[in-house]
């Protein structure tokens, strides 16, 4: 596995949808691996040939390959806790993480029911108003880094950027289309600040990524999101050789789920709870074809993944939101048409009879492997099962 380092030399600006006239751009805290294939495409194609020429046949085959084929997977680009060494600490926040309104943050203080805790097993049981009394609340951070059993949260730095759209002289000019300011006009749009680094793992065909790699120096510039022609967006690039993660233990697996099924209060000898945690934003077809946002293995899971799920394996309960996510494909040189997308962070609880329990974990453990849902090689689609943070009560 391969891991590319960027490092923001400018305000970077990664829109998360198509913005109404006269409403400022949003800008996502992480860079997609859309945005991390559009990167690496850009310097593949400068450093091939000279921009008035063509790819030759070999050449295109080869970026078919490496781009769009599937075959190298672009994962999305996490911060980096500017205090930390190395970028395997970031964790996505599940969104069932809930925060003590008056002692929140990851550290609680002296206040032994401050900080921050997992309300799912409570949610599962029924216990969700007994948080909120104690004064807990959706907490909105989306990263954090865990070391050693402790956790810290991650804080993107962002600013609001205003500038005014570059005056038309011609009136034959065609009026600018929806999204784009007018000539004249002030528009608005937020930035993520300079300085902060991001990490991408590449995973996928090792001799392809290897070429890759050869075709631009270990440092490279390339422009990302909005306004490039403006000097936004430039990142510096770095490659960094990283070691596959560790293979996961699937009867330590079993246990951790068992201990989550009883503090969600549940009898193991009846059901075993499996949860899991989106790591990206996951796009979703059903059977026939349609968006769907619904995680049920039989309906949606099932067409992608390379075995069937367990026919016992029911999807229990779900704590999800939606986004819609636009764009432009600038390598086919197309927009994006909008896709509903489930939201990262999102987490599924499976239920699942305790006889069945290995054989639902070794399918899980294939379908986190691979990814589900479309557009994986961009980063979509990934998952945990039983996330490191649904591993304890309360971390504070």
């Amino acid at each position: 596995m391969y891991v590319v380092e960027f490092t923001l030399r400018s305000p970077t600006c990664v829109a998360q949808r198509p913005t109404a006239p006269g409403q400022p751009t949003e800008s996502l805290r992480y860079l997609t691996g859309t945005v991390v294939r559009g990167a690496l495409a850009s310097l593949f194609l400068r450093g091939r040939r000279p921009l008035s020429h063509e790819l030759s046949d070999e050449e295109r085959k080869q970026f078919q390959r490496i781009f769009l084929s599937g075959e190298v997977v672009f994962g999305n680009a996490w911060p980096k806790h500017p205090a930390e060494v190395i970028w395997k600490t970031t964790q996505v926040v599940p969104r069932t993480a809930w925060s003590h309104k008056r002692d929140g943050g990851w550290r609680g203080g002296d206040n032994p029911g401050g900080g921050v805790c997992d309300a799912l097993t409570a949610l599962l049981y029924d216990g969700a108003e007994e948080l909120t009394n104690q004064g807990f609340d959706r907490y909105e951070q989306e990263f954090a880094c865990a070391r050693g059993g402790e956790w810290e949260k991650i804080e993107v730095r962002r600013r609001l950027i205003s500038r005014t759209a570059l005056t038309r002289n011609e009136p034959s000019l065609p009026a600018a289309p929806r999204g784009v300011a007018a000539a004249g006009q002030l528009y608005s749009f937020e930035a993520i600040e300079t300085g902060q680094q991001f990490y991408a793992p590449l995973h996928g065909d090792t001799g392809l990524i290897d070429t890759l790699f050869k075709l631009f120096p270990r440092r490279a510039i390339a422009s990302i999101g909005q306004g490039r022609s403006r000097g936004i967006g430039q990142v510096e690039l770095r490659i960094l050789p990283s070691s596959d993660p560790p293979a996961r233990d699937p009867s330590l697996l079993a246990k951790e789920a068992r201990d989550f099924t009883n503090r969600a209060r549940a009898s193991v000898e009846q059901i075993v709870y499996l949860p899991v945690t989106l790591l990206s934003d996951t796009i979703l077809r059903d059977n026939y074809l349609v968006p769907c946002s619904s995680g049920d293995p039989q309906v949606t899971l099932s067409r992608y993944a390379n075995s069937p799920p367990p026919k016992e394996l029911t999807l229990h309960y779900a704590v999800q939101s939606t986004r819609w996510l636009g764009g432009w494909d600038a390598i086919r040189d197309i927009p994006r048409p909008p896709q509903l997308a489930v939201q990262q962070g999102s987490v599924w609880v499976y239920a699942i009879p305790p006889e069945l329990l290995d054989s639902a974990i070794q399918w899980w453990l294939t379908v986190e492997a691979s990814g589900v849902g479309e557009r994986r090689n961009e980063g979509f689609g990934q998952l945990c099962l039983l996330h490191t943070f649904h591993a304890t009560e309360a971390i504070r």
